[in-house]
């Protein structure tokens, strides 16, 4: 089967084809849908926006115009920049508790991971993480060398575990 066929079994549309599509499959303690597919796990909304879309910039997030984690509905999918989705977040009034996405050893095999020659893609699907993420890790723009608490790398997730 193709890969949109399972894709699609796994989608409940009960406000019709502009409704959100609730994801029915495996979801993360974020409460964000998750696709695994050979071998890998996948955000199920940036599997979503791939499949019907294309491919996501590494420097890109997916966002929810509908502001509901487990809509797979790629009408409701857009590409922001971090800064973007945490706009988007205080202008919708989701100024929850921030949390830290990454602990600081997580941040470390970020780094290891990279110095080892794997790729953005690799690291962002083992870390759940966004590509520009990965970017701002590798160039010190968060989670700094010299900073005494080694930086500070927020998530706009709201009871995110870490």
């Amino acid at each position: 089967m193709s890969s949109l066929h399972n894709f699609v079994e796994k989608i409940r549309s009960p406000d019709g084809e502009d409704g959100c599509w609730i994801w029915q499959g495996a979801v993360g303690s974020d409460g964000y849908g998750r696709v695994r597919r050979r071998g890998t796990t996948h955000s199920a909304h940036r599997f979503a926006y791939e499949l019907f879309k294309g491919p996501i910039p590494e420097d890109l997030c997916v966002m929810h115009r509908c502001d509901v984690p487990l809509c797979v509905n790629p009408t409701h999918l857009v590409l922001g920049t971090k800064a973007d989705n945490s706009q988007d977040m205080l202008r919708k009034g989701r100024d929850g508790v921030t949390v830290p996405k990454l602990r600081f050893d997580q941040v470390l095999e970020v780094r290891r991971m990279l110095a080892g020659g794997a790729t953005k893609a690799e690291v962002c699907e083992k870390f759940d993480i966004c590509r520009s993420t990965v970017q701002d890790i590798e160039t010190g723009s968060t989670w700094g060398k010299d900073h005494p608490l080694q930086g500070q790398l927020f998530s706009t997730i709201p009871g995110r575990d870490s």
